[in-house]
């Protein structure tokens, strides 16, 4: 558990199964994407608790999301690993 607080608490970290299926939804609703869209990704966590270190670090976890995204994601949208975590000053400069 992670106790953000008082009014906040997160309980659970999604599975591999999970995040698999949000990757094909988000996959899903750029199927009709138009124009110069690309899916940028940080590979080292998506939030302040899965940094590495904290409750919700899971590696796995992540690169699961990370590999359905890329294999799902139509031939026009470019999935474009970033090798930082989301909340790094550098992160997904591109």
């Amino acid at each position: 558990m992670y106790y953000h607080n008082n009014t906040s608490l997160l309980k659970l970290r999604s599975d591999e199964a999970e995040v698999r299926n949000l990757a094909r939804v988000f996959a899903e609703r750029l199927q009709d994407s138009r124009g110069n869209t690309k899916i940028i990704v940080p590979t080292k966590g998506f939030s302040e608790v899965d940094k590495e270190g904290n409750v919700f670090y899971n590696r796995q976890t992540d690169a699961a999301f990370i590999n359905e995204l890329e294999r799902s994601m139509p031939r026009n949208v470019p999935v474009i690993t970033d090798d930082h975590h989301i909340n790094d000053v550098i992160c997904c400069e591109l």
